[in-house]
């Protein structure tokens, strides 16, 4: 059965046909640049759906696909796909995010934003139906923000949707209904923030873009960082993670590794604390989960710590790790709770190794359990949340998270992060050709998880 707690799309790097000079999917795509999985309303289907919008880069368009049955959402004019013009030259960057209050009504849209290359302005399209009206997805130009609102000079290096932190009373935070975040890393040492609310009428307007830049004044100065990964934790909504190659500001001095920014402050007023890597990052990914007990090489539920834990994955940048340097070289797993790497497991080293990767990462995305088993067979109730099912070459495997790898050798790798290893160096792309590959992927959190990969 389908399951909508994780969506995986593939996309070759070059035309649907992976360099045949002849479009094999229907889709017409030509370059695409990215994917993102949203709710919204199409003349295809009658209420809220899911759908695939594709930045059809070579053609200045979002191309959407039905998202449970796989076929291209059709124009009026039965020739070809649904395209959404964009009115920018090579849209890059789609990304969509639940605004978390869909749960209560069931008929309200998710936001859908799009960004073209070279360009610091996000675009929205429409995915949601005005009372009264018929479905009509396609770009506002009216709702135009530019990320990089003061700061002509910006380019955009990296983006991720993010909840807006409200106190629950008592003492913690949890996500705000009806609001979410698009918080783009800039260029020059910056972070720029625009928060979308929904509206009276299921519509979604945007606030104006908040930069800010991130540098500290330690004394001697500011001590500024650019940020090139972002990634948040659903279990933590007051974060945000920020991968940096450069050392990161403190109150005492600088560490390198990764910035945990407190977003429950004011867009353009957010704090930091410093993240130990022992090296520079250059992505980062996060997220809550149990692990595996320490001497335990069990495969069910038993080999697992009763509680869950706040962990941080950081991809090192290469040029700085190895058996010359403070860390060697992969993933290092970070514990928030300490502000340093985790301990070792087995007791016999100051932390635990960095997870070895078989080739250079381009992304880092976590998927959580399925919300339903495979199958609704007995034997297989307990492959659900807070668990899912993993098969490497040993055997069917518990495990509780799990982390996509898309490399540079054209592999998806996929981490069992509950045991800090790579199970199975085969890649989780199942395609037909070798001439596949990724080039870049990304994960939007919001009421569900989901991974594209392009």
């Amino acid at each position: 059965m389908r399951s909508r707690s994780l969506a995986v799309l593939a996309i070759c790097w070059a035309l649907a046909g992976c360099g045949s000079n002849k479009v094999k999917s229907g889709l017409g795509l030509w370059q695409p640049g990215s994917v993102a999985v949203f709710n919204g309303y199409t003349l295809k289907n009658a209420g809220l759906h899911p759908y695939v919008a594709v930045a059809n880069t070579g053609r200045d368009e979002l191309v959407l696909v039905d998202a449970v049955d796989d076929a291209p959402v059709p124009a009026p004019i039965l020739f070809r796909p649904l395209a959404i013009v964009v009115g920018k030259q090579r849209p890059t960057d789609v990304l969509a995010a639940s605004l978390g209050d869909s749960a209560a009504s069931g008929s309200l849209a998710d936001l859908l934003v799009v960004r073209s290359a070279g360009s610091s302005v996000l675009q929205v399209v429409r995915t949601w139906v005005l009372p009264g009206q018929a479905a009509d997805p396609r770009v506002l130009p009216a709702l135009d923000v530019d990320l990089a609102a003061g700061a002509a000079d910006a380019e955009v290096l990296a983006m991720v949707a993010a909840p807006v932190p409200i106190s629950d009373g008592a003492g913690g935070f949890t996500a705000a209904t009806g609001r979410v975040r698009v918080v783009a890393a800039l260029s020059g040492q910056r972070l720029s923030v625009v928060e979308f609310a929904r509206q009276a009428d299921g519509s979604i307007l945007p606030g104006p873009a908040v930069v800010q830049h991130l540098s500290l004044d330690a004394g001697g100065g500011p001590v500024r960082f650019d940020a090139v990964s972002l990634s948040v934790n659903p279990a933590l909504p007051r974060y945000l993670y920020v991968a940096s190659p450069d050392p990161i500001p403190t109150s005492a001095g600088t560490v390198e590794g990764v910035a945990e920014l407190d977003t429950s402050l004011p867009p353009g007023a957010f704090t930091w604390r410093a993240l130990d890597a022992r090296a520079p990052t250059k992505l980062v990914a996060a997220w809550t989960l149990r692990e595996r007990l320490p001497g335990s090489a069990g495969d069910g539920a038993e080999a697992l710590q009763p509680t869950a834990v706040d962990r941080v994955y950081a991809f090192l940048d290469p040029t700085r790790c190895g058996a010359t340097q403070r860390v060697g070289c992969g993933i290092a797993v970070i514990d928030r709770t300490t502000g340093h790497l985790a301990a070792d497991p087995s007791g016999g080293m100051p932390y635990m190794a960095p997870i070895a990767v078989p080739a250079v990462p381009v992304a880092l995305v976590v998927s959580p359990p399925p919300a339903n088993p495979p199958s609704q067979s007995a034997d297989e109730a307990i492959f659900a949340a807070p668990y899912m099912r993993i098969a490497p070459g040993s055997g069917i495997r518990l495990t509780t998270a799990v982390l996509e790898v898309p490399a540079t050798d054209g592999h998806v790798y996929f981490v069992d992060l509950a045991r800090w290893a790579i199970p199975n160096d085969g890649s989780i792309l199942r395609l037909s050709t070798t001439r596949t590959a990724v080039t870049s992927a990304v994960a939007g959190i919001a009421d569900e998880q989901r991974i594209g990969l392009w």
